[in-house]
């Protein structure tokens, strides 16, 4: 009975090892604004997804009215507009990897291998949205992957949702202040496979 059971145990973890999950990569980056605004943006990638997350760390940025948000330094093959991830008054542009001329602030805020939101009219006629309690941005990737040496993220934000005639309280592109990575599955499956072994170290009396 004991060896079915780890023969089982040992099944289960070669199947999750190798299920093919794709490996996740955080990146946060704090931005202060002339405001004294402070503006958490957390950007997750993985080979299938880019997710930037828009948190506020204290009261002054809820009242802040984002305009463009995008990650740069990433490399794929296509992009998938996710509706749901296009949070109200944002499109997301720059699908091709190319800066084509198209509408909105990521024309002057992006660059090629990038993946940006923008409301959907050029500066001064679109409509910025409040941060509020926070802000999710999601597309779909085929093939994604980065250069941490590349990787940017570039904001533009604004005093009210009046962008045309209001000061910007900020216009930034940095790098992440921090990275938290996921395991990949391989490594999980090498950490079961030890722990499985650690029942056969008993010595027999």
């Amino acid at each position: 009975m004991r060896r079915v059971t780890l023969i089982a145990m040992l099944v289960g973890i070669l199947a999750f090892g190798f299920a093919g999950t794709a490996k996740a990569d955080s990146f946060q980056f704090t931005v202060g604004g002339n405001d004294g605004s402070s503006t958490l943006f957390t950007a997750t990638v993985t080979s299938t997804d880019v997710t930037i997350n828009v948190s506020c760390l204290n009261a002054i940025c809820q009242g802040d009215f984002l305009s463009t948000v995008g990650l740069k330094g990433l490399s794929f093959t296509a992009v998938t507009d996710d509706p749901g991830g296009d949070p109200t008054g944002f499109s997301q542009v720059n699908s091709s990897q190319t800066n084509n001329g198209q509408t909105g602030d990521c024309d002057a805020q992006q660059v090629t291998s990038s993946v940006c939101w923008t409301t959907t009219s050029p500066k001064g006629s679109g409509t910025p949205l409040q941060i509020g309690s926070g802000i999710t941005f999601h597309a779909g990737l085929t093939d994604g992957s980065f250069s941490l040496a590349d990787l940017h993220l570039q904001a533009l934000a604004f005093s009210s949702s009046d962008a045309g005639t209001n000061e910007r309280v900020f216009a930034i592109s940095q790098g992440p202040d921090s990275t938290t990575q996921t395991p990949e599955p391989a490594s999980l499956t090498l950490l079961g496979l030890g722990l499985l072994g650690v029942p056969f170290l008993r010595r027999k009396k």
